[in-house]
């Protein structure tokens, strides 16, 4: 919606609109800032919630600070899951193998990038499991 009309370029705001347009300007700007980083936070959400059993709430929170602390890796996350959809736009010859591969092999290629990482947090989590983000209900089970 934001979008729309704020590309009508047909449209002069005049009068109280210049401010509702500057609000639908802050909208939609807050609004692709929101995506980009709910994207991002998902890039790396696998290998959080692979190697760590805690509360749901502290493990969003883990996986956001996971994302920034460590941009460039998120990056490279992201690069490694769009360049085989790049190479097939590209040229028609990669897509029967990324129907064969699928999304498979770029989380593999992630999980191989990023799991010493995780190994070096899991093991300093183990000092934390008497705090209460530790899930010790699930243990029980």
């Amino acid at each position: 919606y934001y979008y729309i009309v704020l590309s009508d370029k047909s449209y002069v705001p005049t009068g109280a609109w210049v401010y509702i347009m500057n609000v639908f300007t802050i909208g939609y700007n807050t609004l692709l800032v929101a995506l980009i980083i709910m994207l991002l936070w998902l890039l790396n959400l696998p290998m959080s919630l692979g190697y760590f059993r805690m509360k749901t709430k502290t493990i969003l929170r883990f996986t956001l600070n996971m994302t920034f602390k460590n941009i460039l890796f998120t990056f490279l996350y992201l690069f490694v899951l769009v360049a085989p959809l790049l190479l097939c736009f590209i040229n028609s010859f990669f897509i029967p193998i990324w129907f064969l591969v699928g999304i498979s092999l770029p989380l593999f290629i992630i999980y191989r990038l990023s799991a010493k990482k995780y190994r070096t947090l899991v093991n300093e989590f183990e000092s934390y499991k008497d705090d209460d983000i530790y899930d010790l209900e699930e243990d029980n089970k």
